[in-house]
C-alpha cells in the first residue's frame, strides 16, 4: 500500500482549537497545528521559539503583583510594578524600572486585596490610577528617571456624584482630548468626561460644546461597566453587553451610546488593542473575543 505524505509549507493558521479538527473546508486547517508550545508564528508563516525572559527581582507573592507599562515615548519606556507591603498588606509599593534597572520606589495606599481591581490610563508623563474604594490618584514622572510622585488627582471641579459614601470611579481612559471615567459603587452605569482639553475639570456648565459630560447607559438591565477604552470610537464594556459612543466628536449634545453585542466582559482583565481590534475576556472568563469594526456590518462584531 502506497504511503500518503502531506507537505505543509507554512503554519500561518496558528494553533487550532479542537472544535475545528476535521474542518478541511477552511483555509486555516491546512496551515494550522494542533499543538504549539513556546513558539511565535511569523507573518510569512514560519515559526520560531518564543524569546526568553530576564530575571530581575523576585517578589514574595506574584499572584498579587500588577505590571503596568508607562511609555513616555519610543525611547523612554518604564515598567510599573505594584505589589503589597509584606509587613503591612493594607498598604503597597510601586517600583519603577527602566532598562531592567530599579529607578525608585513609592508608597501606595492600596491593600493587597485591592490591587487586582485597579485600572489605569496614561497620557504623556501622567498616569491616572482608579479604584472604586480609593480617591483617584495620579502617578507623575517629574522630568527625570528617578523623580516621580503619586498624589491625589488635583480636580479643578470634581463631579459631585463621587465621595467617601458614594465611592470613586473604577475605570478610566483618554479620548478626544478628554479624561473619561466610568462606574462607581453607587452609579455602576455612569460615564463621566472632563471638560475638553482640561483633564481635571468636570464642570458640566451649561452644556456648551467643551463642557463636561455625564452619561448614564440606557439599558433594560443594570449591568455594571467593567471597562472603558479609546479606539476608533469610545468603547464601554459591561458585564452584559458592549457599547460604543456613536458621535464623531463627543460633546454634551452629541454624546450617544449604542449597544453593539451581548457577550459581556469578565472585568478583571483590561482590554488590549491589537491591529485595530480590541481583545477582551468575555463574561464566561474562558473566551477572548476581538471587538472589531467591520464595514459589512457598519458596526462592531465580536470575533473569536
Amino acid at each position: 500500500m502506497a504511503r500518503n505524505r502531506k507537505f505543509q509549507t507554512n503554519f500561518s493558521g496558528g494553533v487550532l482549537s479542537p472544535s475545528v479538527y476535521g474542518r478541511t473546508d477552511i483555509p486555516q486547517y491546512a496551515n494550522g497545528m494542533s499543538v504549539g508550545k513556546n513558539i511565535v508564528v511569523e507573518a510569512p508563516g514560519g515559526i520560531k521559539r518564543r524569546p526568553g525572559s530576564l530575571f530581575i527581582r523576585e517578589y514574595p507573592d506574584v499572584e498579587m503583583v500588577r505590571l503596568f507599562p508607562f511609555r513616555f515615548n519610543t525611547e523612554q519606556e518604564y515598567l510599573i510594578v505594584l505589589y503589597p507591603d509584606a509587613g503591612d498588606p493594607s498598604t503597597s509599593y510601586i517600583d519603577i524600572y527602566r532598562d531592567n534597572t530599579l529607578l525608585t520606589q513609592i508608597s501606595a495606599p492600596y491593600g493587597a486585596d485591592d490591587i487586582d481591581s485597579i485600572d489605569y490610563a496614561q497620557s504623556a508623563d501622567t498616569m491616572i490610577i482608579t479604584h472604586g474604594d480609593y480617591e483617584t490618584r495620579v502617578l507623575r514622572r517629574l522630568g527625570t528617571d528617578t523623580d516621580w510622585e503619586l498624589v491625589l488627582l488635583p480636580f479643578v471641579t470634581p463631579p459631585p456624584e463621587w465621595g467617601e459614601e458614594e465611592g470613586w470611579p473604577k475605570y478610566c481612559t483618554f479620548h478626544q482630548g478628554r479624561l473619561w471615567f466610568a462606574c462607581s459603587n453607587t452609579q455602576p452605569q455612569s460615564v463621566w468626561g472632563s471638560v475638553a482639553q482640561d483633564f481635571f475639570n468636570f464642570d458640566v456648565g451649561t452644556g456648551e460644546l467643551a463642557d463636561s459630560i455625564h452619561d448614564i447607559l440606557d439599558t433594560d438591565q443594570i449591568n455594571p461597566i467593567v471597562g472603558i477604552y479609546s479606539e476608533r470610537h469610545l468603547q464601554v464594556f459591561t458585564t452584559g453587553s458592549e457599547f460604543i459612543n456613536t458621535a464623531q466628536v463627543i460633546t454634551p449634545t452629541t454624546s450617544a451610546w449604542k449597544r453593539q453585542s451581548g457577550y459581556g466582559s469578565y472585568g478583571t482583565v483590561q482590554p488590549v488593542s491589537i491591529n485595530g481590534g480590541v481583545l477582551f475576556l468575555d463574561r464566561t472568563g474562558r473566551t477572548i473575543r476581538n471587538f472589531l469594526f467591520t464595514d459589512a456590518e457598519d458596526g462592531y462584531t465580536c470575533l473569536l
